[in-house]
């Protein structure tokens, strides 16, 4: 009685000390979103009866076939379940599920062996992380233009793009621009989970006046037509007002004349 007392606490214990030495193959590198479900997926063509999951010496959790699972603690409720093959599921990634895990797998026929699983644990990217600056000299009708592209993100790939050909460049890029037009280039951020762009138009950012615009001649030959009808017109009514005036003005002959008339009169 007192021999079973004293083994209890370490029957209860024992799934946390439970490491195999055999490795079941090489460390899986499993790339997980933020926020997203994840799975630690061990290998189906073997036979397992049950798993220990480990963080380097503290027992985490024991999975079986058919879903279940035995937690170390209530709390993990939310954050792990357990696949039909007795896989380990996350739920919800955060940075702090970003580590090493060791699956202790007991096979059908007694045999053990070590699973590392290396999770990582990555931002889901989106158009707005993408910083594009822009740096611009210009010399008569040519515009020289620096792009850069960068990413609030860590382990982030940054390239460019141009529509111009398929090349594909670094981070910062200098462009030689002479009246080029509707030519677009494109950042790309990349992590292993996601992807995300930004394109911009380089000549929207140099100056209208390096942009050679061809001239519109019928559009002109009409404009001038029209100012010149309008000046015709405004002339003509300027000229006939004037002679009506003139016309209405009585002359110096009909003032003398009219004023002999009236001493006459007088006399």
């Amino acid at each position: 009685m007192l021999l079973f007392l004293f083994w209890s606490p370490l029957i209860v214990l024992l799934p946390k000390y439970i490491s195999c030495k055999t490795l079941c193959g090489d460390t899986k590198i499993v790339n997980g979103t933020e926020k997203e479900d994840v799975i630690l997926q061990v290998d189906k063509s073997i036979n397992i009866q049950n798993i220990v999951w480990n963080i380097g010496d503290d027992y985490l959790a024991k999975t079986s076939p058919n879903g279940q699972i035995d937690f170390q603690r209530n709390t993990l409720k939310k954050k792990l379940q357990s696949e039909q093959d007795a896989s380990l599921k996350f739920l919800r990634l955060t940075e702090e599920d970003q580590r090493t895990y060791i699956a202790n797998i007991l096979l059908s026929d007694e045999t053990t062996c070590k699973q590392l699983f290396d999770l990582r644990v990555y931002k889901k990217l989106s158009t707005e992380d993408i910083m594009i600056n822009i740096s611009k000299h210009i010399t008569n009708d040519t515009c020289n233009i620096n792009l850069t592209c960068s990413v609030n993100r860590s382990d982030v790939n940054v390239t460019w793009s141009s529509s111009r050909n398929t090349r594909k460049y670094e981070a910062t890029i200098f462009l030689h621009i002479r009246n080029v037009e509707n030519e677009n280039d494109t950042c790309t951020a990349e992590n292993p989970v996601s992807k995300a762009s930004r394109t911009v138009s380089p000549w929207e950012y140099c100056d209208k006046e390096t942009k050679s615009t061809p001239l519109d001649f019928p559009m002109l030959n009409i404009i001038r037509l029209v100012l010149s009808a309008c000046i015709f017109i405004l002339g003509s009514f300027i000229f006939l007002h004037h002679m009506k005036n003139e016309h209405n003005k009585p002359s110096a002959y009909n003032r003398r004349t009219k004023k002999m008339e009236v001493i006459n009169y007088n006399r």
